[in-house]
Formats: C-alpha cells, structure tokens, sequence
C-alpha cells in the first residue's frame, strides 16, 4: 500500500531532517547508510547520490567525519522527498481511479434500473396511445399514426386470446416504428415490451 509507504517515508525524512540540524558530519553518514540499507532495493534508483571517501585508499571508504557528509544528506534528504511526492501523486491517481470506476458503476446501475422499471412498470393501452399522439408530425404523420393505432388496439385485443399473433403484430410495429423513426421506436418500446413479456410466460 503505497499510503504505508509514505508514512514510512514522511518519518525517514523527518529523522533525517533532525540529524542534519546537528551538523555532526558522523552522524549525517551513520543516516545515510541506514537509509541506503532500507531502501537497498529502489536506492540507485531514487537515492543515488555521491558521498565523500577517503582518498588514496584502493579500495575508497566513506569519509564519515568529512563535513561534505552534511551536504550528502541534505541530498539525500531532497531525493527522498522527491520519491515521497512521486508515491502521493500515485497515491491520488488510485484514488480518482476509484472514484471514477464507482461513479461509472452507479451510472450503469441506475440506467439498468430505470430501464428495467420502464420496460416493466404497468403501462396501459391508453398510456401508450398518448405517447403515440405525442410524437410529432414531421416524425409521423396522421395517417401513420393511425396505422400503428389501430396495430396498438389489435394486440392489445388479443395479448389474452392469441399470444402467437399478438407476437406477429408486436414484431410488425417494432420492424414499422424502426423503419420510420428512432424516436417513435423508444416511446413505444416499453408498451410493447411489456406485451411480449406478458405473452412470452
């Protein structure tokens, strides 16, 4: 969890901040070792710095009384805050991730919802005769809209005595509705929904 990891870090910071007030060169290469042996995995990667050593020796070793130790931490010290900055931003990513999947989510939700309690609420011929009306005459005229009434009033006529042809003429509204208009097709769908699920028990 990277919230463990920047509670970790914000202290590691914090410890070091207080060591680099003291201005004891030791102390300042005793942190940085105890910092590199933490973070040993992700070290040269975010915390690669260059420490004074002793030199002439063949094989160079930490000068630790060297006062250059001081400047080495305060670098160390800034890289770390750097990767703390990287893991919070990372931190706030997950976070609006989450809220998006969950806002997503509720929107599907809902509109399943809301069409399922349109498809199956208890819709009556009249109801969907009004809706019919209530299309406009440029996206069907008034002789269409007879046509397609007199259709409505056959199945609603015959949803209790026929259910096979009642389904036949539900399937000619639906192939006449889509031929002719979207609009229509949507106003009247949950009307003949309900129909064929009465009819399909």
């Amino acid at each position: 969890m990277n919230q463990n990891k920047i509670e970790k870090l914000t202290q590691h910071i914090y410890k070091s901040k207080e060591i680099l007030k003291e201005e004891n060169p030791s102390k300042c290469w005793k942190q940085i070792k105890y910092i590199e042996e933490i973070y040993k995995n992700i070290y040269y990667e975010n915390f690669d710095i260059v420490y004074p050593t002793i030199e002439g020796e063949y094989y160079p070793k930490p000068s630790e009384n060297d006062y250059g130790m001081i400047e080495s931490l305060q670098k160390m010290i800034e890289r770390m805050e750097i990767y703390l900055a990287e893991l919070k931003d990372e931190s706030e990513k997950i976070k609006e991730d989450k809220k998006l999947i969950n806002i997503n989510n509720d929107i599907k939700n809902n509109n399943t919802n809301t069409a399922n309690a349109t498809i199956f609420q208890n819709i009556t011929i009249e109801q969907a005769l009004e809706e019919l009306n209530k299309i406009p005459e440029g996206i069907l005229d008034k002789n269409q809209k007879e046509e397609i009434e007199n259709l409505l009033l056959a199945i609603d006529t015959l949803k209790e005595k026929d259910k096979t042809k009642t389904k036949e003429k539900i399937f000619s509204v639906l192939k006449y509705l889509s031929d002719k208009s979207i609009d229509a097709f949507i106003s009247l769908l949950p009307y003949l929904g309900q129909i064929a699920g009465v009819v399909g028990r």
